[in-house]
């Protein structure tokens, strides 16, 4: 390769590297969970003038940052709907937790006698909570994990029948789903 064909690599190369780097991953609103880099000249950027009803299916037990991941993906969104200035009182968001995911729900002290360590995902559940999200638990998922809705599960989850139940009720409601 010639030395201009090289600097040109090169240059192209510095380029588009700091273009990547330009925007710093934040959190802006969930303080350090669901980093974004926001991009205000994007595309189908949120109205600010729109309600955003959304459910989200927390079935798996795959972490992020070690954390819940699809946890972490509800902390994503309100931290997207916050950097576009969405009103919080224009987005509803919704998380039911069931499947292998069922776990993250117990108390502290029920998570470390069956895990030998703390509940990672209470901090995001409290952080969650204080913005506004509701975290719903499945009671047929909770039974199936031998856990008692009534002691077992942390401050920040509400039971409910069933995810079976609580997702299309969702749905008929207006919120759409993110699976």
């Amino acid at each position: 390769m010639s030395i201009f064909k090289t600097l040109a690599v090169l240059v192209v190369s510095l380029g588009v590297s700091s273009g990547a780097l330009a925007a710093d991953w934040t959190t802006p609103l969930i303080e350090g969970y669901g980093k974004i880099k926001y991009d205000e000249n994007a595309k189908m950027q949120p109205s600010q003038d729109q309600q955003y009803k959304v459910v989200f299916s927390v079935d798996g037990d795959k972490q992020t940052d070690g954390v819940n991941a699809e946890l972490w993906h509800v902390a994503r969104f309100m931290n997207l709907m916050s950097a576009a200035d969405v009103p919080p009182e224009n987005v509803h968001a919704v998380a039911v937790i069931h499947g292998s995911a069922t776990p993250i729900a117990m108390t502290d002290e029920l998570y470390q006698q069956r895990n030998d360590a703390s509940n990672p995902n209470l901090e995001l559940m409290k952080r969650l909570t204080d913005n506004g999200v509701k975290i719903y638990l499945c009671d047929q998922a909770a039974a199936g994990f031998d856990i008692d809705p009534d002691t077992q599960v942390n401050e920040y989850v509400e039971p409910v029948v069933s995810a079976l139940i609580a997702i299309p009720q969702l749905q008929l409601d207006g919120y759409a789903l993110m699976p």
